[in-house]
């Protein structure tokens, strides 16, 4: 009996102490996928942790249909295009030079400059959805 009172409690605990970056709700875990950002960057920790944060908040007491209303148009990721210059021969993306047209070269130099950023997660007015939400 004492075992498996230990053993519910520290398994409580692991779980209270999970991941930041994951999510319970399949809403908020896909929203805030931290490949979110553009050209094989992957967004940060914090700012997965913050979007889901957001999210759940959000999502906490809410109604499905009100929650749905919440989430609806949703976006996490960095805010623009990253910049890709090119000539009539070659482009350079962050200093990974690879010929035009050739889609493997493009994808080798992103992913060899890929790094992590900071995403935001960006939500719908909640006066938006105030006629569903009350």
């Amino acid at each position: 009996m004492t075992k498996t009172l230990l053993m519910l409690v520290a398994l409580t605990f692991a779980a209270a102490c999970g991941d930041a970056r994951e999510s319970s709700n399949p809403r908020c875990a896909a929203l805030c996928d931290p490949d979110g950002a553009a050209y094989e960057d992957q967004c940060s920790e914090s700012s997965v942790g913050g979007c889901i944060a957001a999210c759940e908040a959000r999502l906490e007491s809410a109604s499905t249909l009100c929650g749905e209303c919440l989430l609806e148009d949703a976006e996490f990721g960095e805010d623009g295009p990253i910049a890709v210059m090119c000539s009539t021969e070659s482009c350079d993306f962050r200093g990974c030079m690879y010929p035009m047209g050739d889609a493997a070269a493009e994808q080798a130099c992103h992913e060899s400059e890929a790094r992590e950023v900071d995403c935001d997660a960006e939500f719908r007015p909640v006066t938006d959805c105030a006629t569903v939400c009350e």
